[in-house]
């Protein structure tokens, strides 16, 4: 993984390197940029928190897991007690974007 990590930032930093005659200034690739940081899943936030990609309470995850309306999974070692629960990225991005198209066609 962090070879990987590692050839994205040097591919990036190759291109920042790279000036455009015209404009002057450096060509970056957004997606390439924004691809290398987005995440599968992360954590719930702690309690009392908001997590850091959209902005929600830990207690709006567990309602719309019930709902059906994103995906969480549960992490733990065999026999043990507790474990973590992990919410899936692309499930709650699918959401915010139907919820942006409910908005959109009622307007």
């Amino acid at each position: 993984m962090r070879t990987v990590v590692a050839a994205e930032r040097a591919r990036i930093g190759e291109q920042q390197q790279q000036k455009d005659p015209k404009m002057n200034s450096v060509e970056i690739s957004l997606a390439a940029s924004s691809a290398a940081h987005r995440v599968e899943f992360f954590r719930l936030p702690p309690p009392g928190k908001r997590d850091p990609h959209f902005g929600l309470s830990r207690g709006w995850y567990y309602k719309a897991a019930a709902l059906g309306e994103i995906k969480m999974v549960s992490v733990r070692q065999r026999g043990a007690l507790r474990g973590v629960r992990l919410v899936v990225f692309e499930s709650v991005l699918a959401y915010v974007r139907r919820s942006a198209e409910a908005v959109e066609a009622t307007s």
